[in-house]
């Protein structure tokens, strides 16, 4: 599940996209929202929700 920081005025679809595309090769566009993963600091317990977003591929492409 690739993940990262948005840059600049990227929305959060736009950024799951472009880390699809950064840390595997795959380029997709039909992005769907499936959720938000809780996630806690282990070391100093705050608690932030990350998107969760989910596309098919039809074709693998060499990375």
């Amino acid at each position: 599940m690739p993940a990262g920081s948005r840059e600049g005025h990227e929305t959060p679809k736009d950024c799951a996209a472009r880390e699809q595309y950064e840390e595997t090769g795959q380029l997709v566009t039909d992005l769907e929202f499936k959720g938000l993963l809780k996630v806690q600091n282990q070391s100093n317990g705050s608690i932030k929700y990350n998107p969760i977003y989910m596309a098919s591929i039809e074709q693998l492409h060499p990375f």
